[in-house]
This record gives structure tokens, C-alpha cells and sequence, in this order.
């Protein structure tokens, strides 16, 4: 895993080693955005991504060799990791590089039912007046 924090958009135009690279929005409402392990906590050696302190935040994620230990039985690490952020507005995620396993991901959950993660609020019911 590799990190880097940018002040602007990070240009790179060597794709070809990654076999997936995705842009997502984060907001950073504590001006602090680290990599973090859900056992381990931050990760060590990893630098702090919120280079322009709270704002949004541009995350571009790399990845390669997902799909060469997908049962994990490999102790070995095989997968690599490069976060690229810099400050920018919000917008939608982008997906500028896919593998088999991202487009099946996609394909499958554009065929299942769409749930929003904020249930819309009750609506009132019909009001009729009587006079």
C-alpha cells in the first residue's frame, strides 16, 4: 500500500501496470484523512491525505493483483495499493480503469433491486376536507 497526498489533481498517465482505478469523493470534516486498517487501526508509515485540511477531497484509488489470490488462501501478499487525493470539489465516482471483477460487480448490482441507504421520509396521508 501507497499513499500520497497531492494540492492539486495528480496526473498519471501510465494506467497500464493497474488493473483497476476508481475516483471517489470524500468529505473530510476534521481536516485529518488517514488510511486505516478496520483491525489494526491507522496504518504506519502512511502519510495523512487531508492536505488542504477539512474539505472535499479527490480519492483515487489503484489496485493490482485482485484477482490472482481471490480465495485468499495465499499468505503472501500479492495485491498492491496506491491512494492518490487532492482537494476538489464532489462529484460522482469514476471508474477510469476496470477488471472482470469490477464489471461483474457492476453487472450484478445493476441487476438487483436499488435500495436507498436513507429511507424516504413517511408521506402524510390525503387530507379531505369536508364542508
Amino acid at each position: 500500500m501507497t499513499a500520497e497526498a497531492h494540492n492539486t489533481q495528480h496526473r498519471t498517465t501510465d494506467h497500464a501496470p493497474w488493473d483497476e482505478i476508481v475516483e471517489v469523493s470524500v468529505l473530510c470534516e476534521t481536516g485529518q484523512l488517514l488510511v486505516e486498517s478496520l483491525d489494526l487501526g491507522p496504518a504506519e508509515g502512511l502519510p495523512d491525505l487531508a492536505s488542504a485540511g477539512p474539505s472535499w477531497y479527490r480519492i483515487r484509488v489503484y489496485a493490482q493483483g485482485r484477482n490472482t489470490n481471490p480465495d485468499g488462501t495465499d499468505s503472501d501478499p500479492i495485491e498492491r495499493y496506491l491512494l492518490t487525493a487532492w482537494p476538489a470539489t464532489s462529484a460522482a465516482t469514476a471508474i477510469l480503469k476496470s477488471s472482470q471483477r469490477i464489471t461483474a460487480k457492476l453487472t450484478h448490482h445493476t441487476n438487483q433491486p436499488q435500495h436507498s441507504p436513507h429511507p424516504a421520509p413517511p408521506t402524510a396521508p390525503p387530507v379531505i376536507k369536508l364542508e
